[in-house]
Formats: C-alpha cells, structure tokens, sequence
C-alpha cells in the first residue's frame, strides 16, 4: 500500500509539473509568435513606403522649401512624426534636427507641412500626393547642406541644397 501511495505521489507531481511547463511554453510561444507578427507587419510596411524629395529651395534668411512625394505603396498617417535633417560637410554649421510646428511659419530650427496635395484622405500623406515642407535651419555661414526627409518607419530620402546663406 505504501508503495502505491508513493507511486500515485509521483505520477501527481509528475503531472503537475508537465502542466505547468506546458502552460509556460503555450504562454511563451504565443508572445513570440505575437512579436514576429508585428515585425512582419512593420518590415512589409517599410519596404511598401517609398518617398523622394522632388525640389528643394534655400533663400536668404534660413529657410528652405521642400516639395516631397510618396512613391510608394504605404500612406505616411503621422506627418508630424516625420524627420528633417541639416548637415553641413563644411564650415561651421552643426547638423540640425529640425522640429516639427503643426501651422504658422516656422522658427528656427523647425519646420511645418504647408501643403499636403490630394482630399482623399486630408492630413494622411497617401501614395501619389506631395507634401510641401518649409523649414529653418540655424546656419552661421554660407555652405552647402544636405537635407534628409524621414518617414516614421525610417525610409529616408536626401537632396543637396547648395549656397544656403547665413541667418546672419
């Protein structure tokens, strides 16, 4: 009798512990699975999104203008989460990330959407549309800038603006 008592007490905790591995294992396999879902839902939308910066014009108070397509297949619904990049190769200009200001002309060191074409869809960045950015940029002499436009998924497109003038 004390043999099947211990015998029954093993196959219990065997038992139990199968179980609770199983549920660790189920519970880890979802979340797993979850996350590879979502990167490969993220990974097809970068490789949809395409844009390229049409024209770029600098003057003489800082400021520029950007005429900007989505050329790919993916809206852009986050245009203020949108990225612009100064750099300079030479002088002594500092790189600049330029932050976004929903309206008005922007000050230094930000830019704004002036002019989003297209009514499909108003303020979503759809395929085919432009996108008008101006900005300004803090430049302590003259030189040539490379200007970078990021999606809010990391597709990016560059544009040389060459004479940018001084703010000053």
């Amino acid at each position: 009798m004390a043999s099947t008592m211990a015998g029954l007490l093993i196959l219990a905790m065997f038992l139990t512990t199968s179980l609770i591995t199983f549920r660790s294992t189920l519970f880890g396999d979802v979340a797993v699975s979850s996350a590879s879902r979502e990167a490969g839902k993220a990974l097809g939308d970068k490789s949809r999104t395409e844009i390229s910066i049409d024209s770029a014009v600098g003057d003489t108070f800082c400021s520029l203008t950007l005429v900007v397509l989505n050329t790919g297949a993916t809206r852009v619904l986050n245009i203020e989460e949108m990225d612009v990049i100064v750099q300079f190769g030479i002088g002594n200009n500092a790189a600049q990330q330029l932050a976004y200001t929903p309206s008005g002309p922007p000050a230094v060191g930000q830019w704004t959407d002036t002019t989003l074409t297209g009514s499909f869809e108003p303020g979503i960045f759809n395929p085919g549309e432009s996108l008008t950015i101006d900005g300004k940029a803090l430049l302590i002499e003259a030189g040539i800038g490379t200007i970078t436009v990021g999606t809010p998924n990391g597709v990016t497109d560059s544009i040389d603006l060459a004479a940018m003038a001084p703010c000053v």
